[in-house]
């Protein structure tokens, strides 16, 4: 939910094309592989909640954002109250982010470091109960999100991955 003071969003949106669609849905691979690794339990057992995700092409506008790179929207549903997530991922401002700033990660990596972030949140919400957490909670879930999002990918620590993660965490866009 747009918060009162947010501006709308811009209507001169970039939108990933094909090869950059194909790069997401690498990304949700390679991230799930991480993932599991990480917590070190089989693949079928580790997602087995239901989970999708969509790109701005088919998010609502009014569901558009401008600052944040993704968001995951929890969705209760069907008879046993199964939970269901959503990710949203924001083409414009992770284009943005990547292509502005002269010290910015390739776009993989980027994905990557989003992908991997916004699946331990599904992880985390499906163990916890945040149904309306105070601004204090969210923000103390961000931290460590991002801090379990670095663990996860330690692996494959770098230069661009903690390029990566700065600009992941700062928020960074012009």
């Amino acid at each position: 939910m747009r918060g009162t003071g947010t501006p709308p969003p811009s209507t001169n949106r970039r939108l990933f094309d094909d090869f950059q669609h194909r790069l997401v849905d690498q990304a949700v691979r390679e991230s799930s592989e991480h993932l599991t690794r990480f917590y070190r339990i089989a693949p079928r057992e580790f997602f087995h909640f239901s989970y999708d995700l969509v790109t701005e092409r088919d998010i609502p506008a009014e569901s558009l954002r401008d600052r944040v790179f993704a968001e995951t929207i929890s969705y209760t549903h069907g008879a046993a109250d199964k939970d269901f997530y959503r990710i949203h991922l924001f083409d414009h401002p992770i284009l943005e982010a990547v292509s502005r700033r002269p010290d910015a990660p390739a776009l993989y990596p980027f994905l990557l470091y989003i992908l991997t972030h916004e699946l331990i949140h599904i992880s985390r919400l499906s163990r916890l109960d945040l149904d309306d957490p105070s601004a204090e909670e969210r923000a103390l879930e961000e931290e460590t999100v991002h801090r379990l999002t670095r663990d996860v990918l330690a692996p494959e620590t770098s230069v661009t991955l903690d390029k990566v993660a700065d600009l992941y965490h700062l928020n960074l866009l012009p």
